[in-house]
């Protein structure tokens, strides 16, 4: 009996994910955890090579953190190896940026009202730039 491959991540997931990021106007709390959530399920199916940029934490210290509410934390633990650079105002705008030097790659995302949509989004496109700058390594098409 074959052993069933791992599940990989394709194009069309980003896209989507980054879709339902643009779409958030205003999150709930929920709405958040449920972003944050996907992307990290997303990550974990991501190629191996871009696991060196981006990986959500583990699940015994996800878990509690999802339990807080700590989104951003999650979500700075994720971007451990790559880093980002966050922004909010008084007003809730808030900016992210992921950079990935050593690829050429720098990505933006904002939310009007949620800085764990703002990252969450920063870390997909990131994360989608990547996989297309390396030659064979790229995201499976449906």
């Amino acid at each position: 009996m074959d052993t069933p491959l791992p599940p990989t991540l394709r194009q069309e997931e980003l896209d989507e994910f980054l879709r339902a990021c643009a779409m958030v106007t205003a999150p709930t709390r929920d709405i958040s955890r449920a972003l944050v959530q996907q992307l990290c399920e997303l990550l974990q199916k991501a190629p191996q090579f871009l696991k060196r940029y981006f990986t959500p934490p583990i699940k015994s210290v996800a878990d509690p953190l999802f339990s807080a509410d700590a989104l951003e934390q999650i979500l700075l633990l994720t971007t451990q190896q790559a880093g980002i650079l966050t922004s909010r105002s008084q007003s809730g705008n808030s900016i992210a940026t992921v950079a990935l030097p050593e690829l050429d790659i720098e990505r933006t995302f904002a939310s009007p009202t949620c800085l764990a949509v703002a990252m969450a989004g920063a870390i997909a496109a990131g994360a989608h730039a990547a996989i297309l700058a390396q030659p064979g390594e790229g995201l499976k098409e449906a």
